[in-house]
């Protein structure tokens, strides 16, 4: 048991290391247990982002399905339990979709900070 736990452990530590990275805007408190992140994702529909993370090959489940009212639409629910390459891998393809789902106000605010 001691084993599956500091490996719990490591591999939380992981995660969050690599988000902090790749993902510096999404939020999370640390979990005190358990193998999955509770992140909330700014100004996104949890369950666009989960489906387009699913097509970069990442399941992560939308905040709706653990909540009894359909609440927490803005977050997500990301298991660690998988292999330090695989959890490396995993962010890099949630980065990459992150990316792709930007809202697209984001990108038009942004545009018209350029003058020509």
């Amino acid at each position: 048991a001691d084993d599956s736990l500091r490996r719990g452990a490591e591999q939380r530590e992981l995660l969050l290391q690599l988000l902090r990275d790749h993902l510096p805007d999404w939020e999370w408190t640390p979990p005190k247990g358990g193998l999955s992140l509770w992140v909330r994702l700014p100004d996104a529909d949890a369950i666009a982002f989960s489906r387009l993370a699913w097509q970069y090959g990442v399941v992560v489940r939308p905040g709706n399905l653990a909540s009894p009212d359909g609440g927490f639409r803005d977050h997500i629910r990301v298991a660690y339990g998988a292999t330090p390459d695989r959890l490396i891998e995993g962010v890099l393809r949630l980065a990459q979709a992150w990316a792709a789902y930007r809202p697209a106000p984001q990108r038009a605010r942004q545009a018209l900070t350029v003058s020509v």
